[in-house]
């Protein structure tokens, strides 16, 4: 149960008249007074109800309660919304699993002789069926693993009551009370279907694994320049073998950049491409600068190895000389030139 104590003021009081008359020092002392909070610190209820959590203070004291939650203060006294601060307690609307936790009820008191605030936690819990905490879109989960790795297969879950929790492998069923399970692949029998089951009272959850060896792909060959401007460079690469079974490939990006102050430092850069087909385009890039590249393969597995380096530089800016505009590529500034003489040739031909 917790207590609020009432600490006296002690005020030292002094007047003073004229000169000739002592100085009398007055004390006044105030007794001390003993709040109690006649309230249960663990409270409980069900999902989509209403629910009012109560905080009373004991006595014939009248003090003003405000509340909060996840750093939040809770004031508003209307009759509709979320939380409603009502004499007694606080209105919880509409509760669910998400309003479980820690609200704090705090009371204060204050007369013309003394003032007084105390606290006291109340933790709501939220009868629910067992939810995982990480969500994943498929019933099936595909896991990879490579020989002598280990993968954990995780069923987190809140659920209140706790949830009892089974597992089963290719359908049989073993002993494991853990929301997870860690297996080390050092031999092909640990392959094939896990599951896992969370269960109370309210009801129950399953997910699925997959666990499949996995194969790195092969290390990407032929990396060579597609095409360059002054803000862009395009690489590509040979196909790899269909059984690699690519998602796409990786390009790491590096260049050398001055600072102000005169300090060279290497700016480092990554770009996934969800495609096997390329070329693979780096774009806003600086013109005239050298960047060091490389580029791996990627599927579902893992990664391959980076290929070896190769150092491309962007061309230099083109400026049209005279005027404000600025073009990109080359590309733009070939059809610039085709255009501006197909207007010449009709200007001739009508004169």
């Amino acid at each position: 149960m917790s207590r609020v104590m009432k600490v006296a003021t002690r005020p030292r009081i002094s007047f003073r008249r004229t000169k000739s008359i002592p100085l009398r020092l007055y004390r006044v002392i105030l007794l001390t007074e003993i709040l109690e909070f006649d309230t249960p610190v663990e409270q409980i209820t069900n999902e989509y109800t209403d629910y009012f959590i109560s905080c009373r203070v004991k006595g014939t004291t009248n003090p003003t309660f405000m509340w909060s939650y996840n750093d939040q203060t809770l004031k508003e006294k209307t009759t509709s919304g979320k939380y409603s601060v009502v004499e007694g307690g606080l209105m919880v609307r509409n509760v669910t699993h998400l309003d479980s936790g820690k609200y704090t009820c705090r009371a204060f008191e204050t007369t013309n002789k003394s003032s007084v605030s105390g606290s006291t936690v109340i933790e709501l819990k939220v009868r629910h069926k067992p939810i995982f905490l990480n969500y994943v879109e498929k019933d099936l989960i595909d896991l990879y693993v490579f020989q002598s790795d280990s993968v954990n297969l995780t069923c987190q879950n809140s659920a209140e009551p706790a949830a009892n929790m089974s597992w089963s492998f290719n359908g049989k069923y073993f002993i494991n009370p853990a929301d997870h399970y860690i297996v080390t692949f050092n031999r092909p029998e640990k392959l094939g279907s896990y599951s896992c089951t969370a269960r109370n009272n309210l009801g129950k959850i399953t997910r699925r694994f997959n666990l499949i060896e996995g194969f790195k792909p092969k290390t990407p060959t032929g990396l060579s320049v597609a095409h360059v401007g002054d803000n862009y460079i395009e690489l590509q690469v040979s196909p790899n073998d269909k059984e690699d079974e690519l998602i796409g490939y990786r390009v790491e990006y590096v260049t050398k950049v001055v600072a102000p102050s005169g300090n060279t430092f290497e700016s480092f850069d990554m770009m996934n491409f969800n495609t096997t087909e390329g070329p693979f385009a780096l774009v806003n890039l600086k013109p005239n600068t050298e960047y060091i590249t490389k580029i791996l393969a990627r599927n579902r597995a893992g990664n391959s190895e980076y290929t070896e380096p190769i150092v491309v530089r962007t061309l230099p800016e083109i400026v049209n000389s005279g005027a404000a505009a600025t073009f990109s590529d080359g590309f733009l500034f070939g059809q610039l030139l085709t255009v501006i003489a197909a207007a010449g040739a009709l200007f001739a031909a009508r004169l």
